[in-house]
């Protein structure tokens, strides 16, 4: 019996048909191909670049500087509050239940610079 190959599936499995037209399936090993592309060339006047940190290094990193960006907006949102109170006082300051909240605003504003500032820094001492 002479067998010819018809074709050779994603598995691996190559369908075999003998002349009588019988299908068989066999288990064939097929290679992988190989390139032959050149390996790439090294870009002209670039330096040796040192090996890339730990990744343990780079979470560190992106912690201080998600860090760092939650103390800009405790100050961003402190300073809006403190400023927010500032007109209410200009333009309402003759009623006193804007008074009460303008200063309750400006305290609250207050509030939340040192809460940021604390924050910042327990967190920078954490991570050391």
């Amino acid at each position: 019996m002479i067998r010819c190959r018809v074709g050779v599936f994603g598995s691996g499995r190559v369908r075999i048909h003998d002349l009588h037209c019988n299908p068989i399936d066999a288990e064939v090993q097929v290679p992988p191909k190989q390139s032959t592309a050149p390996p790439p060339a090294k870009p002209v006047g670039v330096p040796n670049r040192v090996a890339a940190p730990d990744q343990t290094d780079l979470a560190i990193v992106r912690t201080n500087l998600a860090n760092e960006r939650t103390l800009l907006a405790y100050l961003r949102t402190a300073f809006v509050m403190a400023v927010s109170g500032g007109t209410i006082i200009k333009f309402f300051g003759d009623e006193t239940r804007w008074l009460v909240a303008a200063y309750g605003l400006i305290a609250l504003g207050a509030v939340l610079l040192v809460a940021g500032i604390v924050r910042f820094f327990r967190w920078k001492r954490r991570l050391r």
